[in-house]
C-alpha cells in the first residue's frame, strides 16, 4: 500500500520570533563539533534499526519517493497493552539519537527526559 505524508501544522517561518530563533538555533549548531551519524545498512554503527517501506511514499507536494528508510532507536519495553509508547520526532535535531542505551552509550540531545 501506500503512505502519505500531509503536513498539517502552518508555516510558522513568517513568524518574526520563530524566524530570530530559527537564526539564533543555526548558529549554535555550527559550533557543533562532532560528526552526526549516517544512517546506514551497513554494520558499522550499532543501537538503531531502519524501517524500509517498499512501495512509493507520497509526499503533500504531489510528489513521490519511489521507495522510504526511516532510522529510528527504541527504548524500554512495550507493555501488553502495547499503550506506552511515544514517538519522538527529532525535527529539533539534525541526529534521530535522543538517548543512550546499551547498544548506544553516547549521550543524545534529549538525554535528561528519557528514561525510567
Amino acid at each position: 500500500g501506500r503512505l502519505a505524508l500531509r503536513a498539517s501544522a502552518p508555516c510558522t517561518l513568517r513568524a518574526p520570533a520563530a524566524r530570530e530563533w530559527l537564526q539564533l538555533s543555526s548558529r549554535c549548531l555550527a559550533t557543533v563539533t562532532e560528526k552526526e551519524p549516517e544512517y546506514t545498512t551497513a554494520s558499522d554503527m550499532t543501537g538503531y534499526k531502519i524501517f524500509h517501506h517498499k512501495d512509493p511514499f507520497s509526499l503533500s507536494t504531489g510528489q513521490e519517493l519511489p521507495e522510504l528508510h526511516v532510522a529510528y532507536e527504541t527504548w524500554g519495553e512495550l507493555n501488553a497493552h502495547k499503550d506506552n509508547a511515544i514517538l519522538l520526532q527529532c525535527g529539533m535535531s539534525a541526529s534521530s539519537h535522543a538517548c543512550s542505551h546499551p547498544k548506544n552509550s553516547v549521550r543524545g540531545w534529549w538525554e535528561d527526559f528519557i528514561g525510567p
